[in-house]
């Protein structure tokens, strides 16, 4: 599955933290600062978050999903390439979201390695979500 690039979730303090990232696509881990930053700049530029809105940036040729989340405060952010088709990979996002807010809403102050512990198992549910995917499900339909 190759049109979901990456995903990362931007939490309340602006740090950044990888949820998913396309192992079949040679893409280099970027630098944690610089991408916190950068994601940090895409939610501002997004503007105000209606509730379970997405917005949806193209940028350098690509495709960018944003959707906050309120219970825990945080923001996930989407990459994927620009003929992904939208409602699907938004789709995909939501349904990740409610993942999340199932796994993290109460729990924001668990103890840290509680914590990465809930994230490691939070991970393998995106990518057996997202890999299932066959390619062309994403693509557009040219016709």
């Amino acid at each position: 599955m190759k049109d979901i690039l990456w995903i990362y979730l931007l939490d309340y303090s602006g740090s950044s933290i990888l949820i998913y990232i396309n192992d079949q696509e040679q893409i280099e881990k970027p630098n944690r600062s610089v991408v916190s930053h950068f994601l940090y700049g895409l939610k501002e530029a997004a503007g105000e978050f209606e509730e379970d809105e997405i917005n949806i940036m193209v940028l350098d040729n690509a495709l960018f999903f944003l959707i906050e989340e309120p219970v825990t405060n945080s923001i996930l952010v989407l990459k994927s390439k620009l003929q992904s088709n939208t409602e699907l990979v938004s789709q995909k996002l939501r349904t990740i979201k409610e993942g999340f807010v199932q796994k993290f809403g109460e729990k924001a102050n668990v103890l840290q390695h509680e914590r990465e512990k809930l994230f490691s198992s939070f991970k393998m549910e995106v990518k057996q979500l997202i890999s299932p995917l066959e390619n062309n499900d994403l693509l557009k339909n040219k016709n």
